[in-house]
């Protein structure tokens, strides 16, 4: 009986397997090159999950999204900043989101290489 290996498996080794980081950096951005367009297309510009309050009313994924961003925000006690990195930024939605709340410059890392020309492509004051 031949077991096919799921989405997950075939993009990104598991870790047991990889020697090195860059084997594990490799497979990553692999994952992400092969599945981001479905993200962008299922979530829109931001790649995370949402905020779900229980009892809360009904609202959009993109309004969950947003509302993470800023309850994360409140969580941390940011109330303002200058500068910000967002490690992972996938396309960027986050980054510009919050660039553009408080007004400033966001620098992204990505280790998708198709991630990347998205993110400048539709940026706002995200930097490389």
């Amino acid at each position: 009986m031949m077991v096919r290996a799921g989405p997950l498996e075939t993009l990104v080794k598991p870790l047991t397997t990889l020697g090195k980081v860059s084997d594990l950096k490799s497979g990553i951005a692999n994952f992400y090159d092969e599945s981001s367009e479905l993200w962008e297309n299922m979530w829109g510009e931001h790649m995370h999950h949402g905020y779900y309050p229980k009892g809360a009313p009904v609202k959009s994924n993109q309004q969950a999204q947003i509302d993470m961003i800023e309850e994360t925000l409140k969580v941390a006690g940011v109330t303002q900043a200058k500068k910000m990195v967002d490690v992972g930024c996938g396309i960027g939605g986050s980054s510009r989101y919050i660039s553009r709340k408080f007004g400033c410059t966001a620098n992204g890392i990505t280790l998708s290489p198709k991630q990347r020309p998205t993110s400048t492509a539709k940026n706002h004051a995200l930097v490389w």
